[in-house]
């Protein structure tokens, strides 16, 4: 299994790499009951908790589908980017440029893109 604060710490560190000031994260954790969703980012009191599927940790995974799933999660901390909107979409668009190799990241995206068996239900 990968190491979540492993792919966590390198995500964050091309993000800002990329020059995109992400906001607080607090807590980061992987999460082993969501079956609709590949990760989810909220926000209380200023502060960010990023949750991963459990799925996109195992050995079997490509890394770059962890990771896109982790930057993405980490670019909604960023100011304003709590949705997809432009700006969301901005700084998405920035970490493909920067890294094509790495990322592709965009609004969602299904188990096959990410190199997986199909799942009855749309991970985001």
């Amino acid at each position: 299994m990968k190491n979540l604060y492993a792919v966590y710490n390198d995500c964050l560190n091309e993000v800002k790499a990329a020059g995109i000031v992400p906001g607080n994260i607090v807590d980061v954790t992987i999460n082993t009951r969501a079956k609709k969703r590949w990760g989810r980012c909220t926000k209380e009191n200023g502060f960010y908790k990023i949750e991963i599927s459990d799925r996109l940790l195992q050995d079997d995974v490509d890394i770059k589908a962890t990771k896109n799933t982790m930057t993405h999660e980490i670019l909604h901390t960023v100011s304003n980017c709590m949705n997809h909107g432009a700006e969301w979409q901005s700084v998405a668009d920035k970490m493909n440029r920067k890294y094509p190799d790495i990322y592709n990241i965009k609004r969602t995206t299904s188990a096959e893109e990410k190199g997986l068996e199909s799942v009855p239900t749309r991970y985001r």
